[in-house]
């Protein structure tokens, strides 16, 4: 189908942004040594629009070690600030007390999630790998701002002044992971960083953590690399394992 008649149902930018997806996935499958079918470029990206999975078009290689899933996600690592650190330390203080019910999250586990991908087949990672190097290095670098303090069910976390440039990149990673079957997010991109957790029965009062911090500047932090997380849940806590970076064009 050529590119004229395409773009009655499709503009050319969305033509540009999903062929080399389409190309990606099918040079994939070749590495694997799996016959690759023919498929028009139209059927593949209104299956990615409609949130359908891949499988309507392409095949998956779900067979191979489908029963061997990872806990997965996309985020943004978070080293913190000085007065990042210093709303742990005050958060540890809290903890201290064993009534307060309160777990804080320890520094290297900080992070703002772009995109929650849950229970994935080890086979599909290679390709999550591939589409996020494409679409991550299509924007440069940007600087995000940590400002303000909430609490939301029973977590408690910074936030992040509005960006444009964050929420053009999990706009990007939603649209070009929605081909592997994850779902297109349908709430407001909200990102935060969650610095602490709330056992059902904690006995703690967050006025004074939310007149201190609520509307306080807490630091800058540069965004150059996005990563894809493993999470595991451990008897000492969560535990979140770098399996792939992908780096902002320079």
């Amino acid at each position: 189908m050529n590119l004229c008649c395409l773009s009655l149902l499709f503009s050319a930018n969305t033509y540009l942004y999903y062929l080399p997806i389409l190309r990606t996935y099918t040079t994939y499958l070749s590495c694997l040594n799996l016959s690759v079918p023919k498929v028009s470029l139209l059927d593949f990206v209104r299956c990615s629009q409609t949130g359908g999975h891949i499988a309507t078009c392409l095949p998956l290689v779900s067979n191979m070690d489908a029963e061997k899933r990872k806990r997965l996600f996309i985020g943004i690592a978070c080293p913190p600030s000085q007065a990042v650190k210093q709303v742990l330390t005050e958060l540890q203080t809290i903890a201290e007390n064993p009534s307060a019910g309160l777990r804080p999250v320890v520094e290297e586990n900080l992070h703002i999630t772009l995109k929650f991908l849950g229970m994935i087949p080890k086979s599909e990672i290679a390709m999550i790998c591939q589409l996020m190097q494409h679409t991550v290095t299509r924007q440069s670098p940007f600087t995000l701002h940590i400002h303000g303090f909430g609490c939301f069910r029973q977590a408690l976390w910074l936030g992040v002044r509005d960006s444009e440039e964050l929420t053009e990149l999990a706009g990007n990673l939603d649209l070009a992971l929605a081909v592997i079957g994850a779902g297109k997010e349908k709430k407001p991109f909200m990102p935060h960083l969650t610095v602490a957790r709330m056992r059902p029965n904690a006995q703690l009062k967050l006025s004074n953590l939310q007149e201190q911090y609520g509307h306080r500047d807490l630091g800058t932090l540069s965004v150059d690399t996005v990563h894809l997380f493993e999470s595991e849940t451990l008897p000492e806590g969560a535990r979140y394992s770098r399996l792939f970076s992908a780096t902002l064009a320079s």
